[in-house]
């Protein structure tokens, strides 16, 4: 716990370039790019991080970063003693959130000032990097958890059976199978369980009116959004909140 480590932030316009020019650190530096887009030049060779994706640079090898998002791109970093596991290139790209998510936590641990502060950032510094380690690895989500992200991020849009297992590049039947093996749940109920999630999200963090919960979630209207969330939890969406 003694070793060096620090965890940063930055929030930056469009041409910024890293003020050391190329440069080396004696441990390892990783970052996570939260919005916006990193071109980073390296040794031999090129790489560019967008929102979500990581960069991880073990020790002595030179980069320079250089800022092309507009309007602005911001990335965290951390430097220190860290495991990074087995690494394929320094620029990993992400397939999902997790890596933005967890550079989040670490910001928001790095403003915090209680005696247990470094030991919650380093451990979610060293989950970043299995995070990184993980997709590097080329574990690529399967079908059906692709088609989870991809209602997960469109929750008011309608969707249809045929369109999700052509997504999944399934036949429809086969779709539905695998799908019900893997979740436990046929599609479209499992649609309506993650659409009744993110409302429960909004009931709990937000005074949004139910009208507003139920169609940024994906239910036709209020009266439904209401039965439906009743009939899951066993008390309405206002209960529920209170």
């Amino acid at each position: 716990m003694n070793a060096p480590f620090h965890v940063g932030y930055l929030r930056v316009n469009p041409g910024w370039r890293a003020g050391l020019g190329f440069h080396r650190h004696q441990h390892v530096e990783a970052m996570v790019v939260v919005r916006g887009r990193l071109r980073v030049a390296l040794e031999d060779s090129e790489v560019v991080a967008e929102g979500g994706d990581g960069l991880c640079y073990a020790p002595g090898l030179a980069h320079e970063e250089h800022a092309e998002g507009r309007p602005c791109t911001e990335f965290v970093f951390f430097k220190g003693e860290v495991e990074t596991g087995t690494l394929r290139s320094p620029l990993v790209k992400s397939g999902n959130t997790r890596m933005r998510t967890l550079a989040r936590w670490l910001i928001e641990e790095r403003n915090t000032h209680d005696h247990g502060r470094e030991r919650r950032m380093r451990t979610l510094a060293r989950a970043v990097l299995h995070e990184m380690a993980r997709q590097s690895a080329g574990t690529q989500a399967s079908p059906i958890q692709r088609v989870r992200e991809y209602m997960r991020t469109r929750l008011k849009e309608p969707h249809a059976l045929e369109d999700l297992a052509r997504l999944a590049g399934m036949s429809k039947y086969h779709f539905v199978r695998t799908y019900k093996r893997m979740t436990g749940m046929p599609p479209m109920a499992d649609l309506q369980r993650i659409r009744i999630e993110a409302a429960c999200d909004r009931l709990l963090t937000t005074q949004l009116p139910l009208k507003t919960v139920a169609e940024q979630t994906g239910f036709c209207d209020v009266y439904y959004f209401s039965r439906v969330f009743k009939a899951r939890y066993g008390v309405p969406p206002g209960t529920f909140r209170r």
